[in-house]
């Protein structure tokens, strides 16, 4: 996991997701409670934010915000987040600000819990490597007990650090290191490995 630079909502955006989703809203839920009220449990947002996804996607690279990797789109596997859950925070489910590209592993994990890192504001280099195993570890420079908390509960909440991640991470680095993953594939679409590979001096 690493930052990740919030990109401008495309010129379609309001007239697909924002405008469409904000007459649902008006319709079915704000005449009867505030905005800042929980949602019954059960309701069904329409998803007008799958409108936007290819534009989302793009907007993004393609990039997981959590993983730091690759989604290919025709797989079916981008989804978007809603950082600020839908049944919390009712007002931002059709605010593109609030969507974090993810893969759905990732969407699924992340659900509607909110004490989790932001890859918006996520300050760099809190999240470290060892390249010939792919473990992820805190940086141990880290000096803020908030922040190191809550670095702690995303690895746990989204399973950053477990086996089939670390595998990912570390078979990445062999093929690169083996020259069948060229370096400027692995800036492209794999950032988060990237990204540990020059700072240890590997590239």
């Amino acid at each position: 996991m690493m930052p990740v630079a919030p990109q401008p909502e495309p010129a379609s955006f309001q007239a697909k997701v924002r405008a469409p989703g904000q007459r649902w809203l008006f319709k079915t839920l704000y005449p009867t409670r505030a905005l800042n009220l929980p949602v019954p449990s059960g309701t069904k947002f329409p998803p007008h934010w799958t409108k936007c996804l290819p534009e989302f996607h793009a907007a993004y690279g393609g990039i997981c915000a959590y993983l730091g990797t690759h989604i290919e789109l025709a797989t079916g596997a981008a989804s978007v987040d809603h950082f600020a859950p839908k049944s919390r925070a009712s007002g931002a489910a059709y605010e593109w600000e609030n969507y974090r590209l993810a893969c759905l592993d990732m969407n699924a994990r992340k659900n509607h819990f909110t004490d989790l890192l932001d890859p918006f504001t996520l300050p760099p280099r809190v999240f470290l490597l060892v390249l010939t195993t792919g473990e992820m570890y805190l940086n141990p420079a880290l000096t803020d007990p908030v922040l190191t908390d809550a670095a702690r509960r995303t690895v746990a909440r989204l399973q950053l650090d477990s086996a089939v991640k670390r595998e990912m991470r570390s078979r990445l680095f062999a093929e690169y290191k083996a020259g069948t993953r060229p370096g400027p594939l692995m800036r492209r679409y794999h950032p988060y490995v990237w990204s540990e590979i020059e700072r240890q001096g590997q590239s």
